[in-house]
């Protein structure tokens, strides 16, 4: 039976699976031989680290591995406190079994029904010119949408897009039908637009993140980029297409380049119109409920609290 990398204790003898990095490096000695430090992720997210000498048979075999492969190891823990440490006693390369975290087709004819729903043409025909590129409709519907927390999986992305999309729905059907205001005055939401803004700010995120195995990794563009430049790079390149007015376009690079709050989390700027905090805030939301998700995923059954960002959750709920 295989345990899971984060259920390891010390001096346990194991089977484990998971996708392997190695890192070559060179003994500090005369010889400068060559060793690799190997790291095996499985799905659980949780990762344990082996020294592989030259002399060891497993050598040439795991040397031969490329990055990325997924593998089934029987293991020894050598140590289990805050980093996971294994001795490797045999190792093959398996076929990964993939688990579906979200129903994508499901998710895809929602996508598909809300921007039928969008009623400003303008908008409808930005987003069909961004998804013709052969750059995002390839990534769009498969990228994650975080690194390490919710929607932290194959199809993240297209999972925070509807969501994100529905939160809008019920946010501004709160404030559009609100007449309780004695003077009128009401701050109403574009649902249209908030609507573009969720489909189009996730662009900066597949094009800066992609699942390698069950691990997520940044891009080089996503390395040196934060995500709502990457987004506003592919609407500059494609807006001239469509007649948007120049203040349409100013409120539009506004929404999404304001759209992570506050410039520690990559915003480009502060939010600065009501379409812009809504928008921050939706996604925020979004985010967070999404850590939940990922947090009772990754939990153990008895788990009342699991750390987060240096934070510790508390996984219960009101009932």
């Amino acid at each position: 039976m295989k345990t899971k990398i984060k259920d390891l204790q010390k001096g346990q003898e194991a089977i484990i699976e998971g996708t392997i990095i190695k890192d070559k490096k060179f003994k500090q000695t005369n010889s400068n031989e060559p060793w690799i430090h190997l790291k095996v992720t499985d799905q659980s997210r949780s990762s344990a680290y082996a020294k592989i000498w030259n002399e060891l048979e497993l050598y040439p075999v795991i040397e031969e591995m490329e990055d990325g492969t997924y593998i089934e190891a029987n293991v020894k823990c050598t140590q289990s406190d805050e980093f996971i440490h294994i001795e490797i006693q045999s190792i093959q390369v398996i076929e990964r079994k993939t688990k579906e975290m979200v129903d994508a087709e499901g998710l895809k004819a929602e996508l598909r029904a809300a921007i039928s729903g969008i009623k400003d043409l303008k908008l409808k025909k930005l987003i069909k010119v961004v998804f013709t590129r052969p750059d995002i409709k390839e990534t769009y519907f498969k990228a994650p949408a975080t690194m390490m927390s919710g929607y932290s999986f194959e199809g993240g992305a297209l999972a925070y897009v509807v969501r994100s999309i529905r939160l809008v729905k019920a946010v501004a059907l709160v404030f559009n039908e609100w007449n309780h205001n004695a003077d009128g005055i009401t701050a109403k939401l574009s649902e249209d637009f908030l609507t573009t803004a969720c489909i189009l700010e996730a662009v900066g995120r597949t094009k800066s993140l992609r699942m390698n195995g069950v691990r997520v990794e940044k891009t080089t563009e996503g390395e040196m980029f934060e995500d709502a430049y990457l987004t506003l790079k592919v609407i500059w390149e494609e807006i001239g297409k469509i007649n948007l007015s120049d203040e349409q376009r100013l409120m539009l690079e506004h929404v999404i380049g304001s759209s992570k709050g506050k410039s520690e989390w990559g915003a480009l700027h502060i939010p600065r119109s009501r379409e812009a905090v809504a928008f921050g805030i939706i996604l925020n939301l979004n985010f967070q409920m999404g850590n939940f998700e990922y947090l009772e995923r990754h939990a153990g059954t008895e788990d009342t609290f699991a750390k987060l960002f240096k934070k510790q959750m508390y996984l219960g709920a009101y009932e």
